[in-house]
């Protein structure tokens, strides 16, 4: 019978993460988080979106089964991962309340240069998405670190 994080993660059809146990599902999940690129768009491929997706869940289900090594790897990748990653992330540790990552989530919340909106530009022939920085955009990755610390500091529900 599989167990709800299974379940879950076939309804999410993160069906790489569903085959085995649900030790086995973080660990897979954990290894992609590490060693697979991340993707501004839905891939069939391995890709850390889909790893934090699965590590999210996973913080909802069964939360004792991430590891402080987990919640180091996910602060250490933090800059290579695309922006439903990142708030994956943050969310994670907002889910488990993890005061000790008040100080990473606060120099996310204060980053000012981390772009937050992409343009169109012309690059050596041919057109290409460039990321940058642009005040007049909204940052959800800066609001959701300013909800996670609030919930964390507060202790309140989570979102």
């Amino acid at each position: 019978m599989p167990t709800e994080l299974i379940k879950e993660l076939r309804r999410r059809r993160l069906d790489r993460y569903a085959s085995g146990t649900d030790a086995e599902a973080v660990s897979l999940a954990h290894e992609d988080l590490l060693s697979s690129r991340d993707y501004r768009h839905s891939s069939p491929a391995a890709s850390k979106m889909h790893a934090t997706d699965v590590l999210r869940s996973v913080a909802v289900l069964t939360p004792a089964l991430i590891t402080d090594t987990i919640v180091r790897d996910c602060q250490k990748v933090f800059p290579a991962c695309n922006d439903s990653s990142r708030i994956n992330i943050i969310r994670i540790l907002s889910l488990l309340r993890r005061k000790d990552a008040l100080r990473f989530l606060e120099q996310v919340r204060d980053d000012n240069t981390r772009p937050n909106a992409s343009i169109v530009v012309w690059d050596n022939g041919r057109y290409v998405m460039k990321s940058v920085r642009d005040d007049s955009q909204p940052d959800w990755v800066t609001e959701e670190a300013i909800k996670s610390i609030a919930i964390i500091q507060n202790d309140g529900p989570s979102a």
